[in-house]
């Protein structure tokens, strides 16, 4: 969730995609989590259908634009094959992403 918050704050217009995906990655790393690839991308926006532009790549180009509805959730995999998904919707303001639902996350670890 410390990685959803950090990219949340920087989802003002204008920002570009990657450095909120650089944003994500760097949160893990400090947490101490090794990053060995990719689930599937960092987020994407949100509509009528379910995956609309912007995608979260690190390498794209992309700016988000005010009023965008993204849904977050990092896709990143962790060395021992672990994928992350904390999931959330945002609104891209000037102020940052404001999330849509003010519901705090309840995480329950399940044992194999």
């Amino acid at each position: 969730m410390k990685a959803v918050k950090r990219a949340a704050e920087q989802m003002c217009p204008g920002a570009k995609v990657s450095d909120l995906c650089q944003t994500i990655r760097e949160t893990f790393e400090q947490d101490g989590w090794g990053i060995t690839g990719r689930r599937l991308w960092d987020f994407h926006g949100q509509g009528l259908h379910s995956i609309l532009p912007p995608v979260g790549l690190p390498d794209s180009q992309e700016i988000l634009k005010a009023n965008s509805m993204i849904n977050i959730h990092p896709g990143i995999l962790t060395e021992d094959g672990i994928g992350i998904s904390a999931t959330h919707n945002y609104i891209v303001t000037s102020e940052g992403g404001r999330a849509l639902g003010n519901f705090v996350p309840q995480w329950r670890v399940l044992n194999p």
